[in-house]
């Protein structure tokens, strides 16, 4: 007998076969032509609950949940005619009431009559398999850090709303926001309790938003909200308010307050594109734009703005570039001691030579540089090159001749600044006396007890210490006493189109006469004539920098300036 045969012969025993249904571990399920149960097999009574007894002459609908779609039992149904077998997954309901997901094959045996047809069904309880698989798609769609959707589950959902929005000839709004200064505020509070401001401000931008749309945390301290279709794009202006006022309560952050503030960029589709990717990189163009007209403000995208951020990125990667290609030089302004009309020192200002643009002044690329974080490298290389080229100069003749060079901010309150100006000395061998650095009155430092300590150090070993843009910024006359300076620079706003007898000149004379108070010597910038010279003069200031003594020029021209200065004095 063959191996066909003799499986025939054992399901032809009806005890066999029954023995067989009975001892499987899948549901298995007999209907009549009608969808009457005629015959249930005991792992369906244990996966639905119910006994054999409850279900026989029941549709098998009696175990539905009711919230598998009606679209799913259609084509189920028509599979079944046309094909006379059907797979899939309906969500079904216990005799307790829990629910629970079948996954089902069900087949329809046809005779010659419909009296003697038939269906059969096996089903099994995936519900455990399924909920695994929700879980890890749940992770795959939330931020680890906020719980909020991730960027992939934002980038699904906004895409069935602009889909909505095409069908119902409607218009909706994508923002792109970024915390202010949220660097700054991690640094001073902790990364443990920047996180906590994190989840804070995700929670309070989803009360903003409710089911007016959907937040996200796009990356790092930026969100991505999609918004509802609307009629009008006036109507999304109450929840952009919404969304400012949330976001810039105070946050109660271990034992303080922390205050916090966003920029907000806004896309509009169709306007501005009709793709998720196209809509989040306009309103991130915008939020840039929000940054720079002074952050925690609304900016929507026109399109000047992809321009602007494209020729940013532009000059940013050009820039990486130019610090490992020695593209920078340093120019000097020469300053003149007005008490002996002989150069006083030399102010170090860098420029870019680019290799199709030409030489370009920071006004090109600075704003760019800070943005980028390259500043700071950039300072470092002015600071030793100046050194360098001063200590060469010194061989010249030129011993007493002072270097000042600008330090940012991001520079300064780096953790390596005093390290690098003192290793820069001791490298170039210029004398501590002989270098000066520039603080601008508008980084806003003035009110940090470690900076006051931090320059006092500097001084201490004999660096100079200048407050630059003198008059410009917001500084008390408490804070001047206290700051560790030796010169104040007059800005050159106040000198360079006064006539000596404007406002301009009566606040020059202020600042000369203050400065002789405390004892600050005095470097006056943008003298263009020889009566704003003989102005400061008469007034007693030390000393001036300007196109009326020369422009900013490259080393060996100012090397040059000097020695034929020299000369003429001979």
């Amino acid at each position: 007998m063959t191996h066909n045969e003799k499986f025939h012969q054992f399901i032809s025993d009806k005890e066999n076969l029954m023995k067989l249904f009975d001892h499987m571990n899948d549901g298995l399920i007999v209907t009549d032509d009608r969808q009457r149960i005629i015959w249930v097999n005991p792992a369906y009574e244990k996966i639905t609950g119910y006994t054999k007894e409850e279900l026989l002459d029941k549709n098998p609908n009696y175990v539905a949940s009711g919230k598998t779609p009606r679209a799913m039992y259609d084509m189920m149904w028509e599979t079944l005619e046309k094909e006379g077998t059907w797979t899939g997954r309906l969500l079904n309901q216990r005799k307790n009431g829990q629910e629970f997901w079948s996954s089902l094959t069900i087949t329809h045996i046809k005779k010659d009559t419909p009296e003697n047809s038939f269906y059969i069904a096996f089903t099994r309880d995936v519900t455990s398999t399924i909920q695994k698989h929700e879980r890890m798609k749940e992770m795959a769609y939330r931020d680890n850090l906020t719980g909020l959707p991730n960027y992939n589950y934002f980038t699904e959902h906004a895409s069935n709303l602009l889909e909505k929005a095409k069908k119902e000839d409607k218009v909706t709004a994508l923002l792109f926001l970024d915390l202010d200064r949220f660097k700054n505020v991690n640094n001073s509070i902790g990364h443990f309790y920047g996180d906590q401001l994190l989840k804070m401000i995700g929670k309070r931008l989803e009360n903003a938003v409710c089911d007016r749309g959907l937040v996200s945390r796009f990356g790092g301290d930026e969100f991505t909200i999609i918004l509802e279709p609307v009629t009008s794009i006036h109507k999304l202006k109450p929840i952009l308010t919404q969304i400012f006022d949330n976001v810039s309560q105070p946050v109660e952050i271990g034992d303080r307050e922390v205050r916090i503030t966003a920029s907000i960029g806004g896309s509009l589709y169709p306007e501005h594109g009709t793709d998720v990717e196209s809509l989040v990189q306009n309103a991130d163009y915008a939020m840039y734009r929000a940054k720079e007209d002074g952050c925690n403000s609304f900016s929507l995208f026109q399109d000047e703005f992809r321009v602007e951020t494209l020729s940013k990125i532009t000059i940013e990667n050009e820039l990486r570039q130019a610090l490992n290609r020695n593209e920078f030089e340093v120019y000097y302004q020469v300053q003149m001691n007005l008490h002996n009309e002989q150069p006083y020192g030399v102010e170090a200002l860098v420029r870019w030579n680019h290799p199709t643009k030409g030489v370009l002044t920071p006004f090109h690329f600075l704003d760019v540089a800070e943005e980028a974080g390259l500043i700071k490298h950039i300072d470092k290389w002015v600071l030793e090159e100046a050194c360098r080229e001063t200590q060469a100069w010194r061989k010249e003749g030129f011993d007493d001749l002072i270097v000042s060079v600008n330090v940012s901010k991001p520079f300064f309150e780096s953790e390596e600044f005093e390290k690098v100006v003192l290793q820069t000395l001791e490298k170039t061998g210029l004398p501590p006396q002989l270098l000066s650095l520039e603080i601008s009155e508008n980084i806003n430092i003035l009110n940090v007890e470690r900076s006051f300590r931090k320059l006092e150090h500097l001084r201490e070993i004999g660096i100079l210490i200048s407050l630059d843009d003198f008059g410009t910024g917001y500084s008390s006359m408490g804070q001047l006493k206290r700051f560790p300076i030796d010169v104040l620079k007059i800005d050159q706003s106040f000198v360079r189109h006064s006539n000596g007898k404007d406002k301009d000149a009566a606040i020059v004379r202020f600042i000369l006469n203050l400065a002789k108070v405390l004892g600050f010597e005095v470097v006056c910038e943008g003298i263009e004539t020889e009566e704003q010279q003989n102005f400061l003069k008469s007034e007693g200031c030390d000393y001036a920098q300007g196109y009326f003594y020369s422009k900013p020029i490259a080393g060996k021209q100012c090397k040059q300036f000097l020695l034929d200065i020299k000369g003429k004095c001979h």
